[in-house]
């Protein structure tokens, strides 16, 4: 039996290396490195993701032939290529029409965070969690159903696509504990369980999850697509991912407005830390629900403005956001904090780019996200009369996320408490958010 790692390396590049080993201490992943990609194919070892970054100026599809080789040896391997920032854009289009699922320049593989979202998404993300409950007496399953095998850090199949599971099977799931199913049928999994129409609490329960995780998926989909400096999203494609996501935060939408307190399952079906992109769905979804209780309009705009705003992290330097992910904020150097604080223009200027249509209001209200009624915010230290009451809300979510999020070792919080502690405590500080706002929400919590 081959030994399964992580992630393959194919690079002489000492810098890639150190950056790949830096990661694999933090996260905890496993690697291989190959100096080459002839060493690469003579090794027997399997991996779930390949990175390869040869640099080779004179040969301009030499992404091509590594996604291609990586593809022949494991079909099913997450493929990132590295290239030179002079790669003309015809080659960037045969690595990915090669099988690359990623394509990043060299500066990026360096200097952004980029890296760190794709291999969490590819790791992490393949697979996402379901209940077995889900998993519904009689009805054929449309999609596999796969279960962890943690010695082998692999995925099988548990329940095949098309069988149709009955008590026995079912209480086997339940047996086994979580099982997953593949980012790439979370679509089918929201249609399977949407079809029995069951407003019971456990069906909304399923609802809300399934939508979700329908949502999450996309909204990774929608990053590493706006975020892809190789090829430039034309304006239908741009309309079309934002109407996709928008439709998904709306199918949210109304099942939080019958089951609002989905903490468990927003939180538990949510991949990565605080002050990581992947962090936003969850904002998203905080934000319906208070937003709901409000009484505050257009709430699939303050959902998309929520998913929106944190792409420019990824563009940030991974000491950057390593220190935002350890908890060492106040140790960011003045640069650092500089850069940090450039990160919301960088969203916006993301979206404009990508020709992402949105409101001026939508875009006043993504760039308002982190001023305070101080003035003391970032990135243009507005004011308390400047700052949409819809951005407040946007921060209020991220805040109550940073204090809700599931941590290792760390004992769980109860999150109505959470929730109503924060709104005392900024009530008495009065320099984060408006007197308005906050008093919207002690309103809205206290009926």
């Amino acid at each position: 039996m081959s030994t399964r790692y992580d992630i393959g390396l194919v690079t002489e590049d000492s810098r890639l290396v150190q950056r790949i080993e830096e990661m694999v201490k933090e996260f905890g992943y496993t690697y291989k490195c190959y100096a080459n990609i002839e060493e690469f194919l003579d090794a027997t070892f399997e991996q779930s993701i390949l990175i390869a970054f040869v640099r080779d100026p004179k040969n301009p599809n030499i992404a091509a032939e590594l996604a291609q080789t990586a593809k022949q040896v494991d079909p099913g391997s997450f493929v990132i290529c590295g290239v030179l920032k002079s790669l003309p854009k015809e080659a960037a289009t045969f690595a990915k029409k090669s099988g690359a699922d990623i394509i990043l320049l060299e500066d990026e593989l360096f200097t952004s965070s980029k890296l760190e979202f794709a291999i969490t998404q590819a790791l992490r993300a393949s697979y996402l969690p379901l209940k077995g409950s889900d998993i519904i007496p009689g009805k054929e399953l449309p999609f596999d159903i796969y279960h962890l095998m943690p010695q082998r850090r692999k995925f099988v199949k548990f329940l095949f696509k098309g069988v149709v599971p009955d008590d026995s099977k079912i209480q086997k799931v339940l047996e086994v504990g979580e099982v997953y199913v593949h980012r790439s049928k979370t679509h089918l999994y929201k249609k399977y369980i949407e079809e029995l129409n069951d407003r019971s609490r456990a069906g909304l329960s399923r609802r809300c999850r399934a939508q979700f995780l329908a949502l999450y998926s996309q909204y990774s989909n929608l990053v590493l697509t706006l975020t892809d400096q190789t090829e430039r999203t034309s304006f239908a494609e741009g309309e079309k991912l934002l109407a996709s996501v928008r439709a998904l935060c709306q199918d949210l939408l109304a099942t939080l407005a019958e089951f609002s307190a989905a903490w468990e399952i927003i939180n538990n079906s949510t991949v990565g830390e605080f002050g990581s992109v992947e962090r936003a769905p969850a904002v998203a979804a905080y934000a319906s629900v208070f937003s709901l209780q409000c009484g505050l309009l257009k709430i699939d705009d303050i959902m998309l403005v929520a998913l929106l705003i944190d792409l420019g992290l990824v563009f940030l330097h991974p000491d950057i956001t390593k220190k935002i992910r350890e908890d060492r904020f106040n140790e960011l150097t003045s640069s650092q904090l500089e850069e940090y604080k450039s990160y919301p223009q960088q969203s916006l200027n993301v979206v404009l780019d990508r020709k992402i249509a949105m409101t001026e209001k939508m875009r006043n209200m993504l760039i308002s996200v982190h001023e305070r009624s101080n003035g003391k915010g970032f990135p243009k230290g507005s004011f308390a009369d400047k700052i949409p009451i819809e951005s407040q809300m946007i921060q209020f979510c991220k805040e109550f996320d940073s204090r809700t999020v599931v941590r290792l070792g760390k004992p769980r919080v109860e999150p109505l408490k959470v929730r109503d502690d924060l709104v005392i405590e900024e009530s008495k500080k009065m320099d984060r958010f408006t007197e308005t706002f906050l008093g919207a929400l002690t309103k809205g919590f206290r009926e």
